[in-house]
């Protein structure tokens, strides 16, 4: 008897699990996309969006910039400390805080 056999009967099980799971998979995405719109509705109604997922988009990339924003004020906290530590000139401080400022 050959070995590499496989029966009909699991091809066609494995099918239905694949399509079983693209289907979880696309209601999924259906309910997540309705309750996003219902949750965007809600928050912005007087605010009109192309997509439900834009303000998300927008939420994003206005945490990466008070982030970033953040990050450089850390920055020049540790510039002064050190600056009054006397661990820098005067010189290197302000090249240090021009070249963060930048």
């Amino acid at each position: 008897m050959d070995t590499t056999f496989i029966p009909w009967w699991f091809l066609v099980i494995i099918w239905l699990s694949l399509i079983s799971l693209i289907i979880w998979a696309l209601l999924g995405l259906l309910i997540l996309y309705f309750v996003l719109k219902f949750y965007f509705k809600i928050k912005h109604i007087k605010k009109k969006l192309f997509h439900p997922f834009e303000e998300i988009i927008v939420e994003i990339f206005q945490w990466f910039l008070r982030l970033t924003k953040r990050e450089k004020k850390d920055y020049l906290e540790i510039l002064k400390r050190r600056y009054a530590r006397g661990e820098l000139t005067k010189e290197e401080f302000e090249n240090l805080k021009k070249d963060l400022e930048d």
